[in-house]
């Protein structure tokens, strides 16, 4: 059980940050559906970001011609996505634009953390004061999104997350939290088996309160 549990866990945490249409519904409405302003996800959970225009956040920005203008365009979407004194509290890009940022940022000591980053090789980097992670699962390759022209040249990218933490919340039913049923026997064998239950679901209670940067290349 410690197994199936294991992989679970992956594939919840991969549905999080991955799934952009839940084609089933027992699915995660996950982080790339709820970010977004319609070119790759038109609704979030079945809401309308036509009728509801909340959920239809001006700061996505898919329109980055090249990682040469990563720093100036997540500055200006990290200031669009700040709402009420609040901002993004973390970001998250892919190793191609974590290796951007660390060119375009060293030259200016103040943008690291200086224990950590003595200690751990210069990979804690903090941007606008907040710290920025490599994430290795967030997706690489992803087509150009429906209504975006980039420049000539390759028209795949990679996604760069800026997300507020406040409004990010995993709703768990407390019944069913990797809840195992009964061992039961096959009715066509001599196996056993017994059922895993979760349910529960990621919710974006904010999304201007987020933003994501495709950027060709990336």
């Amino acid at each position: 059980m410690g197994v199936v549990k294991s992989s679970l866990v992956q594939k919840l945490s991969e549905d999080i940050l991955r799934n952009k249409k839940a084609g089933n519904p027992l699915e995660f409405n996950g982080i790339a559906e709820a970010i977004d302003n319609g070119p790759g996800a038109t609704p979030y959970a079945g809401i309308s970001r036509t009728t509801y225009p909340a959920h239809r956040q001006s700061v996505v920005n898919y329109a980055v011609p090249s990682t040469a203008n990563l720093l100036n365009t997540i500055h200006a979407l990290d200031v669009q996505a700040s709402v009420a004194g609040e901002r993004p509290d973390a970001y998250f890009s892919t190793p191609t634009l974590f290796a951007t940022a660390v060119e375009g940022l060293t030259q200016q000591d103040r943008y690291w953390q200086p224990d950590m980053a003595r200690a751990a090789g210069g990979y804690d980097l903090i941007f606008n004061g907040k710290p920025l992670y490599l994430d290795q699962y967030l997706p690489t390759g992803v087509a150009v999104p429906s209504g975006v022209t980039p420049p000539s040249g390759d028209n795949a990218g990679g996604y760069f997350y800026g997300l507020n933490s406040s409004y990010a919340k995993l709703v768990v039913h407390p019944d069913f939290n990797f809840t195992v049923d009964e061992w039961q026997q096959a009715q066509g064998n001599a196996s056993y088996f017994a059922r895993m239950y979760f349910f529960g679901n990621f919710v974006e209670l904010k999304p201007s309160a987020n933003f994501v940067a495709w950027v060709q290349g990336g």
